[in-house]
């Protein structure tokens, strides 16, 4: 009899799969239980369903309690799924480490905050180390505040990970304080009073791919951080600054790198005060539209403070006012920036004009060669770094001036007087005691007993501030 029976239950595993088996193993499960991945099935985990802990998602009532306790229900780790519908609270929910949270899909499933302070925090963190979460992933999911106030996520996370959602409608959208390694994929910030993502100390190695960012006063804004990357985002809408760095308190942000990004604003790309340093940075590949008069971008180093240098390039601006032949970049003060390959035009007739304004030009002890007619497809400016500027291409003046760089075949010429050149050797490296003696004007030399690169200014020997070494 009993051999007749184990006979029938491998006949019926046989006929009907796993599958089935495994439902009757959880009778628990919820009729709207998201079906199992691999993964789970192999842990023989399942996702907690926030409505076995009472959560309507009605609209209406107040779900704040239960979505707190399925949270705390995973101290130890696991997912949380919102079915279908919209999930109001009230009160500020708190994240454990080591949590998915996830809907049903970006549209369907929302969480809806009724309240003016902070939606959803991932711990408290009130110096460089203290209580945070880490693991966290929030995807498939909107949450959307309802009286454009407070701060929708913040964030004292390191290794977060939000895909596929939607943050909107409050005075800041995430507010991430020592967060490292954070990644933000295919997220779209959607009207933010005052900015759709806030950085403090310190931001490390956190990417944003295939994001949007829209409405409002500032995309994005943080006072110190490395290594923090925009990959094919769109920006539309903002009236103040996409990037802007202009905190009253000295901050320094190195390598942000801006890359194959869409901009549609009436306010500028890029606005650094002169409390912000920017090192490393990059801005390349993007089609920059300016709605209106005004800059697109602004960098201020007015008082010497910090070490601006990085590299514009490839990318395309355009300004959408009546053929406006009003210029794109104000730089002010020490910034050793390279502008090349960028092309500029002034919409409807697209005709060619300036990248740099004339005070940026006139103002700094560069050189520049423009040429609108071929849509500035090179403009170099080392601003600070040399006497007589660097020229890429282009055509050589009649009569080159004494101590002018031309970039040719990868050797820099050097123009003495009366027109003649010699190639030169832009860098060496060496001790204190081993500089070069008679160097030409803006050489660079890298002190090893200093660790930091020196340029010669015909003077004496500066380092990237300007102040003598």
């Amino acid at each position: 009899m009993n051999l007749q029976r184990g006979v029938t239950l491998i006949l019926i595993v046989l006929l009907c799969g796993a599958a089935p088996l495994l439902a009757l193993a959880r009778p628990g499960l919820a009729a709207d239980q998201p079906i199992l991945g691999p993964a789970f099935q192999k842990a023989e985990t399942a996702p907690v369903n926030v409505k076995t802990f009472g959560a309507r998602g009605d609209g209406v009532s107040d779900d704040s309690a239960s979505i707190q306790r399925a949270l705390a229900s995973l101290k130890d780790g696991g997912a949380l799924f919102f079915p279908k519908g919209q999930y109001a609270f009230t009160r500020t929910l708190t994240i454990p480490s080591n949590v998915r949270i996830f809907g049903d899909s970006k549209r369907s499933a929302v969480l809806l905050y009724l309240g003016t302070d902070r939606a959803i925090v991932s711990g408290e963190r009130t110096g460089k180390y203290g209580v945070g979460s880490y693991y966290l992933t929030i995807e498939d999911i909107t949450l959307r505040g309802v009286y454009d106030a407070g701060t929708g996520l913040y964030i004292t996370s390191r290794y977060l990970t939000v895909n596929n959602a939607e943050i909107s409608h409050f005075d800041t959208g995430v507010d991430a304080q020592f967060c490292w390694t954070n990644k933000f994929y295919n997220v779209s910030f959607f009207y933010h009073n005052n900015v759709a993502f806030k950085g403090g100390s310190f931001l490390n190695a956190n990417s944003f791919v295939n994001c949007i960012f829209s409405t409002g006063q500032r995309a994005v804004s943080f006072t110190q951080g490395s290594n923090v990357s925009f990959v094919g985002c769109q920006f539309e809408g903002y009236t103040d600054a996409c990037f802007s760095f202009n905190e009253v308190s000295k901050n320094a942000i190195w390598n942000l790198n801006i890359s194959g990004c869409y901009f549609e604003n009436r306010g500028k790309v890029l606005d650094a005060g002169a409390n912000c340093s920017l090192a490393g940075l990059t801005l390349s590949n993007n089609l920059i539209t300016v709605t209106g008069s005004g800059l697109a971008i602004q960098i201020n180093n007015a008082d010497g403070y910090g070490k601006n240098s990085g590299v514009v390039e490839n990318n395309s601006f355009l300004r959408n006012n009546n053929d406006s032949t009003e210029a794109f970049v104000h730089l002010e003060g020490l910034a050793l920036i390279m502008f090349r390959n960028n092309q500029a035009f002034a919409a409807p007739s697209y005709a060619a004009t300036p990248l740099l304004d004339e005070a940026t030009r006139s103002g700094h002890g560069s050189s520049l060669e423009e040429n609108p007619a071929e849509g500035n497809l090179l403009n170099v400016s080392g601003v600070g770094a040399f006497q007589k500027g660097v020229l890429i291409g282009g055509t050589l003046p009649a009569d080159p001036a004494a101590g002018l760089l031309i970039y040719d075949n990868g050797k820099l010429r050097l123009y003495q007087e009366s027109g003649r050149f010699e190639y030169v050797q832009t860098a060496k490296a060496g001790p204190s005691s081993e500089r070069p003696q008679d160097p030409f004007v803006g050489m660079i030399y890298f002190d090893t007993t200093l660790s930091r690169p020196l340029w010669w200014t015909g003077s004496g020997w500066v380092d990237a501030g300007g102040a003598k070494q």
